[in-house]
This record gives C-alpha cells, structure tokens and sequence, in this order.
C-alpha cells in the first residue's frame, strides 16, 4: 500500500450497556484478528460507555467497515467526525485503550493500549497536531480524563 492509500476514518458513539473489562478484552481480541485479516489498524478508545475509534487502510475497506459500524446493535449516537487520506498510519497495529488501572493482566494483552492512563505530553509548538491527537486530546477533555 503506497502512503497516499492509506485512509482514515474517526468515529464517536455511545455503547447501550457498560462496558466491564472482560466484555472489553474479548472486543480488542475479536476486533484484532478481524482487522488484521482485513489489513486495517487503528485505536479504539473507551471511557464511561463512550468510544472514539480511529480507523486506517485503504479507502473502500474502511467505508466498508464504517458501514458495519453503523448497524452495530452495541452502540448508538454514532457520528463520524473525521475522514481523509494520511501520508501514513498512525497506528501500525490494531490497539484499544480503556481505563483499568486494577487489572494487572491488561498490560500483557496484545493490542492493549495505555493512552487513557497516562499524562499526555504536550505537543511541540512547532507542529500543527494530526486530526487524530486532536480528537484524542479531545475526548480525553470531554470524558474527563484529564481533569
């Protein structure tokens, strides 16, 4: 896949029911096998029942996704807030990050990914921030993690 192929998508939704951290690890393993067959990567946030996922590789399978995401029954309010072509991915695997700082068993996990547990650093005045650390950054603020 050449730079200029890859496609990003970013969507936010609500889940119906909570999310506990068993449900979360089968949803991360699933999504990893499913999206590596796929040739797709990207992040999947979640926090108190919202999600922000980040979706990357090339154009007709993410929307390909996307549409699946749509009809998924697990989630509502789903609002894609960012699409367009990226010189290259951001997120070379398939991650997930989620709140757990009791379950030691999490940093073991392949894909699990500890961006909601830490400080995010700040970026360099210089560089103008990617659509995706801005919408991070963001859905860190408006869930109320960095409070």
């Amino acid at each position: 896949m050449k730079p200029s192929d890859v496609f990003q998508l970013i969507y936010v939704s609500t889940a119906r029911l909570p999310l506990n951290t068993v449900e979360l690890k089968a949803l991360l393993a699933g999504s990893r096998v499913r999206n590596e067959a796929a040739g797709v990567t990207g992040i999947l946030l979640y926090h108190d029942s919202q999600f922000m996922q980040v979706v990357e590789g090339r154009e007709e399978t993410v929307r390909g996704l996307y549409a699946k995401i749509e009809k998924d029954p697990r989630h509502f309010a789903i609002t894609r807030v960012w699409e367009g072509h990226v010189p290259t991915r951001e997120f070379p695997g398939y991650a997930m990050a989620f709140r757990d700082e009791s379950d030691p068993t999490l940093l073991g996990l392949p894909g699990f990914s500890t961006l909601l547990n830490e400080r995010p650093s700040s970026p360099r005045t210089s560089e103008k921030p990617t659509p995706v650390a801005e919408f991070i950054r963001t859905f860190r603020r408006v869930s109320g993690i960095d409070q």
